[in-house]
């Protein structure tokens, strides 16, 4: 009984001045400062966020690299089907279509980035 107590009182006091810290805490005049530095690096074009050419290079680069990636991983999977007579055709048709939609994306991407220049 009495360490029931003793633990109850312990756990008040630490848990009380810990409240009590908290609300004592001084209040800045803003509180959305931590977030500013954020959003200051954000430059927007009307209304656009404006994305610099070399990111925009390497968001390319490695999007080409998932599609080559996996358009060499279907043909693989195809020829293990073809020649070789594994039971691989699932695989074959989904990693077929992932390719599929990742060079539309890819090309999409590049005409809207890259077209006028």
């Amino acid at each position: 009984m009495r360490a029931a107590k003793v633990l109850a009182l312990a756990m008040f006091l630490l848990l009380g001045t810990g409240a009590a810290q908290a609300a004592q805490a001084p209040q800045g005049p803003n509180p959305f400062a931590v977030v500013q530095p954020f959003v200051a690096e954000r430059e927007e074009e009307g209304g656009v966020l404006k994305i610099p050419l070399k990111r925009k290079r390497e968001i390319m680069f490695w999007m080409g690299i998932v599609l080559l990636v996996s358009i060499l991983t279907t043909v693989s999977l195809g020829i293990a089907m073809a020649v070789f007579g594994k039971d691989v055709f699932l695989a074959h048709m989904i990693f077929g279509g992932l390719s599929a939609a990742l060079a539309i994306v890819h090309a999409a991407t590049a005409i809207a980035w890259f077209w006028p220049y």
